[in-house]
């Protein structure tokens, strides 16, 4: 019994770094580098607002001081994508990810990046397409609130002619009886 409890013990042991490591990759503590897309998507949705900073920056600073693999511009843009509250950030990361075609080669076969790549330019640009259109529809609700309040104050100074010349054609009736 005791050579099982050995063996299970030193299983046990030797399969709980790969058990932990996956973990920690999961929940965003391990660096993101080296991450396909859609794990890099992943880490990006799960990890908190200051390693997400964190990031940012080293990717930044990779971008402007180095020979950069152009994946960190689909990364940088993924991530000033994310949470993005104003329509100059999706501008921003459509750049970036134009920037990142810019630097690929044509080749015949796609990377993982680049195919991440498209598809999240397309969804930054109908994102902004929306936001574009919200704003002009809140823009045209607001023009037609101002047109009907000045359809009810003409409204009102029409009825309030109507009751002036009622007035004055009542009193010069009331004199002629």
């Amino acid at each position: 019994m005791n050579r099982v409890v050995f063996y299970i013990l030193i299983i046990g042991i030797t399969s709980l770094p790969a058990c932990t490591s996956s973990f920690i990759q999961a929940v965003g503590v391990a660096a993101p580098k080296d991450y396909d897309p859609i794990a890099y998507y992943s880490w990006v949705s799960m990890a908190s607002s200051e390693l997400k900073q964190q990031e940012k920056e080293r990717l930044q600073a990779r971008i402007s001081h180095q020979d950069v693999a152009s994946e960190a511009y689909v990364q940088l843009a993924l991530l000033t994508a994310q949470g993005a509250t104003q329509t100059s950030e999706l501008h921003s990361a459509i750049d970036l990810l134009e920037r990142f075609e810019a630097n690929i080669g044509s080749s015949s076969v796609r990377s993982d990046y680049e195919i991440f790549a498209d598809v999240l330019n397309e969804s930054l640009r109908h994102s902004l397409s929306a936001r574009t259109a919200s704003a002009r529809v809140k823009l045209l609700e607001q023009e037609r609130e101002s047109l009907r309040e000045q359809i009810e104050a003409l409204t009102n100074i029409e009825q309030q002619i109507n009751l002036r010349e009622t007035a004055r054609d009542v009193p010069s009736d009331v004199s002629q009886q």
